[in-house]
């Protein structure tokens, strides 16, 4: 009876040992992901400092775009549509990402381009070196802890980047779950990869030439 009477007591030790680990590791794992993810700032257009999680709580689409872009120019229309069809559930704001575009240059763009969203100056670049963001437009969408979901990179059509939203906002958990942002332009789009096939064409038609004339040549010195 005391030897059952032992081997109970640490059964039960060991059960609740196990209970508070869980417990703690799952508390430790609540705090990591409700800790908000974008640890940085930028400026706004009057010169102040703001802090990204001043988002927190609701999801984040960011642009960065550049003053001088043309691209960007083109993607305003489809930044502005996505605005109004979703601004009331998520939080827009367009950055310039670099350092020498200056708050003058934004303001200049914005009497062609206004935009009725949050508009800011990665002043130090440290959201573009952060995302290794090569290009712009780029553009990202945030969850409500500023976890990062999905970019697009270069001109997207409204559809590309409503179906991602819509999916998102129907179900944020299991996108969430499933999320696997990647920034990389696809391959259909990538110039260097058009490049590449014109240089292997090239190469391979001087080749075939080069052999079509030396056979052909070696031909008349038989003959």
């Amino acid at each position: 009876m005391v030897i059952t009477h032992i081997v109970s007591k640490k059964k039960n030790l060991v059960i609740t040992s196990l209970l508070l680990l869980m417990l703690l590791f799952q508390n430790t794992n609540y705090m990591s992901v409700s800790a908000y993810q974008l640890d940085m700032d930028y400026l706004d257009l009057e010169n102040q400092t703001h802090e990204f999680k001043e988002f927190a709580g609701t999801p984040l689409f960011v642009e960065a775009f550049a003053p001088w872009c043309s691209v960007c120019k083109e993607e305003h229309p489809v930044i502005d549509l996505l605005w109004r069809t979703y601004n009331d559930s998520i939080n827009f704001l367009s950055l310039s990402i670099y350092k020498d575009d200056g708050i003058n240059k934004i303001k200049d763009y914005l009497k062609d381009y206004p935009m009725s969203w949050y508009v800011g100056w990665d002043n130090d670049e440290e959201f573009k070196n952060k995302f290794n963001i090569k290009g712009t437009p780029t553009m990202f969408l945030f969850n409500e802890d500023g976890l990062l979901l999905q970019c697009w990179k270069g001109k997207t059509e409204f559809e590309d980047i409503a179906r991602e939203l819509n999916a998102y906002l129907e179900n944020p958990k299991e996108y969430e779950r499933t999320a696997n942002p990647t920034c990389e332009t696809p391959l259909y789009k990538s110039w260097w990869l058009y490049l590449g096939l014109f240089a292997v064409l090239a190469g391979t038609s001087t080749v075939l030439y080069y052999l079509y004339k030396k056979n052909l040549l070696g031909s008349s010195k038989n003959t």
